[in-house]
């Protein structure tokens, strides 16, 4: 990258992200981000009223994301504004990620996917903790990258710790690290420091975290809900409900549609991991790419912020993976803009079971699906995407 661009680059980092944290208080994203209330909500029982997490306060996200939901408490400062900047620091931690691998390969491609694809997100990005394991994702990319398995491993069991998603894509990783002993290494070293201080309230944890996942329905921004939607307009008796902090729709046949996103999902894992597993070593980055694409278009949960992360594993992909990768990589971008138009611009149309939301929804749902099939079909065939 030339001085000019670089200084252009930053340019448009800083103003975008200056919009993104001024725009967090807005009336709109005031409405749409209750997440940061419930964040507060368990930094001040835990800090101020001196309650255990996951035994007396129910936290729904593993240990790794206590640090991030209590550190604007323990600053003291308005709690939004804390948490927003403390976002703002995680998203700068990541684009020095991506430059770091850009300057080893000489392609800054996936640093200007990461500064527009945030911002193309929107600010919500911002009152959500998806950037914590998104960031940790990059950095882990960055250690594969450069041979430091262990780091990785450790980069890694940060983004679990923090989310459990991530851990979709460990078989994956493991199984093609350069020294895959190294990498679970790191991997458990990370996990047991997060997790040995909540050994003897383990079982609340647990169900805190993935008793309370895996009883979610099917969130009404998945391509399940989307189906139940559709077949709403052409009679079929569906309703909605709020639960596990967002909306869920609920019919005769969602739950058998449940279980088949879940079925779905499991061989879709599998499938993506073999792939990934037998490609060649310069495909498998568009290959993680390309497999938490399809995961996130057929779950039975797609919140917006997922995009966070697929936006991370595409902005470090197509730094290392052959150039044909990049037109599935970059449709990323209108993927995160369709997202943001969705949640929250749309999100009171959608509810109300209007068609234009509904279907931008299946669009954006429809292109996640493919980018993921087409990515995957070509990394199990060895070919160069055209």
């Amino acid at each position: 990258m030339t001085k000019r661009a670089l200084i252009v680059l930053i340019g448009v980092f800083v103003i975008s992200r200056g919009y993104l944290f001024w725009a967090t208080d807005s009336t709109l994203i005031r409405t749409a981000s209750g997440d940061v209330a419930l964040y507060e909500t368990w930094a001040e029982a835990v800090l101020d009223d001196g309650r255990a997490p996951y035994s007396e306060v129910d936290i729904e996200y593993p240990p790794g994301s206590l640090p991030f939901v209590f550190g604007p408490e323990v600053v003291g400062t308005d709690y939004r504004a804390g948490f927003a900047a403390l976002m703002l620091t995680i998203d700068l931690l990541g684009a020095v990620g991506l430059y770091v691998i850009s300057r080893r390969t000489g392609d800054p491609t996936g640093l200007w996917v990461w500064t527009l694809g945030v911002f193309l997100l929107g600010p919500i990005t911002y009152m959500r903790l998806d950037l914590v394991p998104a960031v940790a994702t990059i950095w882990g990319i960055e250690a594969l990258h450069r041979g430091a398995s262990a780091t990785a491993g450790g980069w890694w069991g940060l983004a679990v710790a923090a989310k459990l998603y991530p851990a979709a894509l460990l078989p994956a990783i493991a199984l093609t690290a350069r020294r895959a002993g190294r990498f679970v290494l790191g991997l458990a070293a990370l996990l047991a420091a997060v997790m040995v201080p909540f050994a003897v309230s383990f079982g609340d944890l647990w169900n805190d975290v993935v008793g309370y996942h895996w009883g979610r329905g099917l969130q009404l921004e998945s391509s399940w809900a989307a189906v139940l939607q559709i077949a709403g307009h052409f009679g079929h008796d569906v309703a909605l409900r709020g639960a596990s902090g967002g909306i869920e729709i609920t019919s005769a046949v969602a739950p058998a549609l449940k279980t088949a996103g879940l079925v779905i999902s499991m061989l879709v894992l599998a499938a993506g991991t073999v792939a990934i597993v037998r490609a060649e070593d310069e495909d498998r980055h568009a290959g993680l790419y390309g497999l938490a694409a399809l995961l996130i278009g057929v779950g039975t949960v797609l919140s917006p912020q997922f995009i966070l992360w697929l936006l991370a594993l595409g902005a470090a992909a197509v730094c290392v993976a052959p150039p044909n990768y990049r037109t599935p990589i970059l449709a990323v971008l209108p993927i995160a803009f369709a997202t943001q138009l969705i949640f929250p611009a749309m999100w009171i149309s959608l509810r109300s079971g209007a068609i234009a939301p509904l279907l931008l929804l299946v669009a954006r749902n429809g292109a996640l699906i493919a980018v993921g099939v087409w990515v995957l079909t070509k990394v199990r065939k060895g070919a160069q995407v055209t």
